[in-house]
């Protein structure tokens, strides 16, 4: 599963999360998220995690 990394990048500027305390809340690597936000593929659990820890909706950043 793939995020939509503009719209990822847009939350974390709007709460003022780096994506250190972003992996930090959603118990992730910090390598794991640079890798997602660059277009990697994960899992659905970690982006569950990260929509979670922006107080999201998982269909807010994921790609479908």
């Amino acid at each position: 599963m793939k995020i939509k990394s503009l719209q990822f990048k847009s939350y974390l500027l709007d709460k003022g999360y780096t994506l250190s305390d972003i992996a930090a809340k959603a118990g992730v690597s910090r390598n794991t998220v640079s890798s997602i936000v660059h277009g990697k593929s994960c899992s659905f659990a970690t982006v569950g995690k990260l929509a979670k820890a922006l107080d999201v909706s998982l269909t807010d950043i994921a790609e479908e």
